[in-house]
């Protein structure tokens, strides 16, 4: 007669073998969840802030990147965002984000007039619950950014555009630029723009790695053209970037932040653009 225990045994033994066939290493893998924002700018043309907050909340993103170059909507209709909005215009805008469930990323892209301190700019975030203010001035500056962002726990980003020989004195469309600024300073990250970096002729997979994961937001684009130096974007995954290699360096840099869609080529019509590269980022 067998040992019950032996049999006791020979069961777990054959539960367990049955269980490792069935295990995750056989179930197909799922994207990351990738969080992802509409910009305000792309949409100032066809839509208010308002209608592009019900728009993100259709289309499934998280998130809004305001624009002052968009109005606000509802009894605003003429207003456009901006630090000098009045706190019934603030209280507006805080309802609309609310209401439908969506984030404020990130303002700007601005640096002060004569006579301003970053403290106008960064508690206006601070006040509004935008957690990074975007930003491109003088980097004679950038240690009165970090030391605003620091007193208002607002991030403060540097934004490039392309290189051009006719503005020798502008430096942000070089990574490794940006990095030397933000390295010793903890409040300040970079707002990555891979379309102008493409048309600087940079590797866009080198210049995350150049960044070291700093990163507050990404302009995330997909350039129709590798070669052009005009702006060309197409929606995410129909262009010529090979994207899946940029989003396997940031995952390996440990990026969690939004993915901002700023396509410029769709400001008429941006709904079908930004539906296609939502898809590509979830599926991706």
């Amino acid at each position: 007669m067998l040992n019950p225990k032996v049999i006791i045994l020979a069961i777990f033994a054959v539960a367990l073998s049955f269980k490792g066939c069935a295990g995750p290493s056989n179930a197909p893998m799922q994207a990351k969840h990738r969080k992802v924002a509409l910009h305000g700018y792309v949409y100032a043309k066809t839509k208010t802030l308002e209608e592009t907050v019900r728009e993100a909340r259709e289309l499934g993103a998280e998130g809004v990147v305001c624009s002052a170059s968009q109005k606000l909507g509802g009894p605003f209709k003429n207003v456009k965002f901006s630090v000098d909005m009045t706190p019934e215009q603030r209280d507006f805008v805080k309802k609309i984000f609310a209401e439908n469930k969506i984030e404020m990323v990130s303002f700007g892209i601005g640096d002060l007039k004569k006579g301003e301190t970053p403290d106008k700019y960064l508690a206006f975030c601070a006040e509004m619950g935008i957690p990074v203010f975007t930003w491109e001035g003088d980097p004679q500056s950038a240690q009165k950014w970090q030391d605003a962002a620091a007193k208002y726990g607002v991030k403060v980003a540097i934004h490039n555009h392309e290189y051009n020989p006719k503005r020798l004195n502008y430096v942000y469309w070089n990574p490794k630029y940006v990095w030397e600024i933000i390295k010793d300073k903890p409040n300040m990250y970079a707002c990555a723009d891979n379309g102008h970096w493409v048309r600087s002729g940079l590797d866009v997979a080198q210049g995350y790695k150049n960044l070291r994961g700093r990163l507050a937001a990404i302009h995330f684009k997909d350039p129709g053209d590798l070669m052009s130096l005009a702006k060309n974007e197409k929606p995410l995954g129909q262009g010529a970037l090979n994207l899946k290699n940029c989003l396997k360096v940031l995952d390996e840099l440990g990026y969690d932040g939004f993915f901002v869609l700023e396509n410029e080529q769709v400001f008429d019509n941006p709904t079908p653009a930004m539906r296609a590269s939502i898809k590509y980022l979830r599926e991706h």
